[in-house]
């Protein structure tokens, strides 16, 4: 995992990070897309550069961090 985070406490149940870089127009898209799907938490956004956002997220397993940094 590139640009580790620390995990909050209380995220046990999520131990993976990915960490996604998007346009700010994206931001919406996809906390809409996470809002009801238990598998991934948003953690934080960092938005120092206008142009491109970076989103941690926390999720269930390997496998949902490797779909999130591979398709957005």
């Amino acid at each position: 995992m590139s640009d580790k985070m620390m995990i909050p406490e209380g995220a046990k149940t999520h131990p993976f990070v990915a960490t996604i870089l998007m346009e700010p127009s994206q931001l919406y898209s996809f906390e809409r897309a996470f809002e009801d799907r238990r598998e991934v938490r948003i953690l934080k956004v960092d938005d120092k550069t206008p142009s491109c956002w970076t989103v941690y997220a926390a999720c269930a397993s390997e496998e949902v961090q490797a779909l999130l940094e591979s398709n957005w």
